[in-house]
């Protein structure tokens, strides 16, 4: 039985703070995709680095002003399109290849998605503004005994920081 998440709560601010990184993040993962020789033959998938543009660029006028409000109700409201082109890109990366790269983009991508999130979540004055009932697990890797496994997400073997299980 999962215990249900409890995050702690953060400031605006703070989240604003942390919400840019995961934007630095989405940022390479999407200069990846749009410079993909691969992805030329796959219009399906040019969404993705377009959706990944629109989300940051969305949100940067107000970061720029430091109005933390303003950018979480932005990056609250492109949530979702994000979230979709990410479940797009998992379910058809194989398509296009199975190079490591497009699975750790991904990956990659699927983790931002989850940890703006959680970030998204912590500020949430009420359960009805969360963005989704429960974080988002990445998928697991397909089986491919001539390939190892790939590596975890940076810092996935420590707490994540926001985040405390409720006791049992």
């Amino acid at each position: 039985m999962t215990r249900p998440t409890v995050y702690r709560p953060m400031t605006a601010e703070e989240a604003m703070q942390r919400l840019n990184t995961v934007m630095a993040h989405l940022w390479m993962v999407r200069r990846f995709l749009k410079h993909a020789e691969e992805l030329e033959q796959a219009p399906q998938l040019h969404e993705v680095h377009r959706v990944i543009f629109d989300y940051v660029r969305a949100v940067e006028p107000s970061w720029q002003r430091r109005d933390a409000q303003e950018y979480l109700r932005r990056a609250r409201g492109k949530w979702p399109k994000l979230q979709r082109v990410a479940e797009l890109l998992q379910r058809e990366y194989r398509q296009v290849s199975d190079h490591t790269n497009f699975e750790m983009a991904a990956l990659s991508l699927q983790g931002c998605v989850h940890q703006i999130a959680e970030i998204l979540n912590a500020v949430s004055t009420s359960p009805t503004e969360h963005i989704c009932p429960e974080p988002i697990d990445a998928p697991e890797p397909q089986a491919n005994p001539t390939r190892l496994s790939p590596p975890q997400m940076p810092g996935a073997d420590m707490p994540e920081a926001g985040r405390v299980e409720a006791a049992s």
